[in-house]
């Protein structure tokens, strides 16, 4: 098992700073005085002379307001839910060199496959800094497993913050797609640019076999955050080799439309793969709850029989199935039992197909498999 303990002046407060959730009273003031701001504290009984009330007082007015959104009166330890708020509105964010020497420290413990480390980096400077407040995970058994549920976790705490600004009238759209996405080169990947949207991927991949290139294994249209066309297609190949061979074969290529600039991956296939997930996780976020449950994210290698195996436990589940590479299906005998499975089961690490993985869940929704 993974264990989760903080290290850090702050970083033992994770859980305790991600209750106090909800929104204030209607009425906050978003640029408030600094006799309103002082009035704040004392009303949530954190003394003015504390680091973190210094922490607010230095803040502009705009992010105190936006701090001063949410009710933290309820959490374990108020002082280290107003220091997460804080930092979320911009109080000693991470600098890039402090988060790359933090994976530095970590590189004989993290395996060149883990994933932690991109998530990481893929975090806002806010969100990475209360990571890096949870100190190293050195200690922990799984080292990757442990830095990835941190980020859930954080990602979370996020979430929700957005959520409560929301509440108040904040505009949190660009916040919401201000990520500072995490990319690297994709050695098996090629992009096509540009392709018309005419062309679906089997009429495609019969084109780029009619002038002597290996068939791509998969073809992806790349979309903006909205969804929306960018008008060129990712190719994924079963190798390096593949890729370089079509890479070399397509120089030149035309299509009726006009000539295609074939080009290799930079990071357009990670960046791609994260505004999906920012996509579906938007549209995850008005689905209506249900008895039936979908898991996203699972190896390519699972079968009906793994997803048995590792949940079959779950109580009032009544199937459990695989829906599409990568996706699950579970059915309750009632939306009641699905609920509380979806809270236990969400962000939870388990061994399916041989790999550990942090479970992803929703209610089911026939517009989650139209994307």
């Amino acid at each position: 098992g993974v264990r989760e303990e903080g290290g850090g002046q702050h970083g033992a407060g994770l859980d305790e700073g991600l209750e106090g959730g909800k929104p204030a009273a209607r009425g906050v003031n978003l640029s408030p005085t600094e006799q309103e701001v002082v009035e704040w504290l004392g009303g949530i009984g954190v003394d003015r002379d504390s680091e973190e009330a210094q922490m607010l007082l230095k803040l502009p007015p705009d992010c105190q307001g936006r701090v001063m959104c949410n009710d933290i009166t309820t959490a374990t330890n108020t002082s280290r839910a107003l220091y997460s708020r804080c930092v979320l509105e911009g109080w000693n964010p991470a600098t890039p060199d402090e988060v790359e020497q933090y994976l530095s420290d970590h590189a004989e413990a993290l395996p060149a496959s883990a994933s932690g480390p991109v998530r990481l980096r893929g975090l806002s400077p806010a969100e990475q800094r209360l990571v890096l407040d949870l100190g190293p995970t050195l200690h922990a058994s799984q080292p990757d497993t442990l830095l990835l549920r941190r980020v859930s976790r954080v990602e979370q705490m996020m979430h929700v913050h957005l959520q409560v600004l929301e509440a108040n009238g904040v505009d949190v759209q660009d916040r919401k797609k201000d990520r500072r996405i995490a990319t690297a080169p994709t050695p098996d990947v090629l992009v096509l640019d540009p392709i018309p949207e005419r062309l679906g991927p089997a009429t495609l991949t019969k084109l780029i076999e009619g002038v002597g290139a290996p068939a791509p294994g998969r073809l992806v249209r790349s979309r903006n955050f909205d969804g929306e066309y960018m008008g060129y297609v990712l190719a994924y190949f079963e190798s390096e080799e593949q890729a370089e061979a079509a890479f070399h074969q397509l120089q030149g290529w035309e299509l009726r439309e006009g000539a295609v600039q074939v080009r290799r991956d930079t990071g357009e296939a990670m960046l791609n793969k994260a505004k999906r997930t920012f996509r579906l996780r938007n549209l995850q976020r008005n689905v209506p709850p249900s008895n039936q449950l979908v898991l996203f994210s699972l190896p390519k290698e699972t079968t009906d029989h793994d997803l048995a195996e590792a949940l079959d436990h779950v109580p009032g589940l009544e199937t459990v199935s695989l829906a599409s590479s990568g996706r699950g299906m579970m059915q309750f005998a009632s939306q009641e039992q699905a609920t509380k499975a979806l809270q236990e089961l969400q962000n939870r690490v388990v061994v399916i197909a041989g790999r550990e993985v942090t479970l992803r869940a929703q209610y089911w929704a026939p517009k989650l498999d139209a994307r």
